[in-house]
């Protein structure tokens, strides 16, 4: 891949969906989109670029996010963060517009496979067994349809769940 075609898949991917790539990036982007050439029977990445670009071929473009986009998750991540939301934000936000509303709203963008946002389900329904009339609700999105699937489903291997408390 030439460092121009670089710059145009970084361009386009995020003007997609705004993930930046730098330039240092460039053996990932190749490595991840050598499998969509070859899905595709594409000799190269200008065949590629063109074929995404294309209007018969927009349909790929959610393929190409899916295998560009990196997914991190994992339950408990970051568990201060976890922490700090019942122990400072949650006794705040009850002290002012949630406690008239009755209703906490949290939108996890970027939820993978799921970890993070059940996570959440998990810590703020804990959190709702000590604090009456205190209920919320968890929105969940992704740019990966890959991983949404599995996030819907909301089940997991034995290793991805062995450390919750």
């Amino acid at each position: 891949m030439t460092d121009g075609l670089l710059g145009q898949f970084a361009s386009l991917i995020y003007d997609v969906c705004g993930i930046h790539l730098a330039r240092t990036k460039k053996t990932m982007l190749t490595s991840r989109l050598v499998s969509r050439l070859r899905a595709l029977s594409l000799d190269n990445f200008e065949a590629y670029y063109a074929y995404v670009t294309c209007e018969s071929g927009h349909h790929e473009m959610v393929s190409m996010i899916d295998a560009v986009s990196t997914n991190k998750t994992g339950f408990f991540r970051e568990d201060s963060h976890f922490s700090l939301l019942t122990g400072t934000i949650i006794p705040m936000l009850m002290k002012g517009r949630i406690a008239a509303a009755n209703k906490l709203h949290i939108w996890s963008a970027g939820c993978s496979s799921g970890e993070e946002p059940y996570t959440m389900g998990m810590v703020l329904s804990e959190y709702g067994r000590n604090h009456q009339k205190f209920d919320f609700k968890i929105f969940a999105t992704d740019i990966s349809t890959r991983t949404l699937v599995a996030a819907k489903t909301g089940i997991y291997k034995d290793d991805k769940v062995a450390h919750i408390p």
